[in-house]
């Protein structure tokens, strides 16, 4: 007998189905608490017929076919530990967003997951502003017991990660890269860093490097795990905005730094303010916020 949650695993690990498929497939099976292997294999090709292609079909048939076909995916994932959709400890936030990841690996303090989180976001080559607010506003945030959720990228939100652990604070990391590899190879430090002190997340093999289409998809878990997503400096056309998007088709709450019409990082923030994010202009306004959904503060 084979349980779901080592199931859903495989099936996750089945790299020739694309994730949005995965989610169509997830939501047209059935998922016992456990049954045999082949009645699993069974239950994936009868969803199949529906949200497959005929091409694709064949090509997962195929691989369902394979001998020892569990014990080699199972195998592969191994050495990393990980929580399933199933599981108590994955966090009631993200099962509510529409594509919610299915399995994700992790390094570091789970419990993280279930404390109150703030997502940050912003510019990749970000300016001397957006550096100051964070500087100004996170140590606040912390000493209040809000986790800061983020990307690990350049810029904002690499130092959303480094003035969050200097401050003695708690904070996430969700990759687009498996746990096992870094991206960009410059934080290689401040990712061991994180995964020691915080939490690192990835809904990839542990050894897969980083593919284009991988951080759009990162996004929703970032502004999944959080009720509100803070957008601190942003270009007009900026993957911030992708994040700020996909929060609020998930009725999340987008708070945005305003700042000077003229200033380039600033013009993002600015037209999320007028499409109707949630203007913030120091801790307080964000920690006011974060009160609509954790009134205990």
């Amino acid at each position: 007998m084979m349980k779901r949650n080592q199931f859903i695993l495989i099936f996750t690990l089945m790299t020739q189905v694309r994730l949005s498929q995965k989610n169509q497939l997830f939501k047209s099976m059935a998922w016992p608490a456990e049954q045999a292997w082949s009645n699993w294999c069974a239950a994936l090709k009868a969803a199949m017929v529906g949200d497959l292609r005929k091409s694709e079909r064949s090509q997962l048939h195929r691989l369902l076919q394979q001998v020892n076909l569990s014990n080699q995916l199972l195998s592969m994932a191994a050495t990393i530990p990980y929580i399933t959709i199933f599981d108590g400890t994955y966090p009631n936030r993200l099962k509510e967003i529409w594509n919610p990841p299915l399995v994700l690996f992790y390094q570091g303090n789970l419990t993280y997951l279930q404390q109150p989180c703030l997502t940050v976001v912003g510019a990749r080559q970000n300016g001397a502003y957006g550096q100051v607010i964070l500087q100004q506003w996170l140590p606040q945030l912390v000493a209040q017991g809000i986790v800061i959720v983020s990307g690990l990228a350049r810029g904002i939100d690499a130092l959303a990660h480094e003035i969050t652990l200097a401050a003695g604070g708690a904070t996430v990391a969700v990759i687009g890269t498996g746990l096992m590899r870094t991206y960009p190879a410059s934080h290689r430090a401040l990712q061991a860093e994180v995964s020691r002190q915080g939490l690192i997340l990835s809904e990839y093999l542990p050894d897969v490097g980083p593919q284009k289409q991988y951080f759009p998809e990162r996004n929703r878990i970032l502004a999944g795990l959080s009720y509100n997503t803070l957008v601190v400096e942003a270009r007009r056309k900026s993957g911030s905005l992708i994040t700020a998007a996909l929060a609020v088709q998930n009725n999340r709450s987008v708070l945005a730094v305003p700042g000077a019409v003229m200033y380039d990082y600033a013009q993002g923030c600015n037209e999320l303010i007028r499409q109707g994010a949630e203007p913030v202009l120091n801790a307080q306004d964000v920690m006011q916020a974060l009160k609509a959904h954790y009134w205990w503060f």
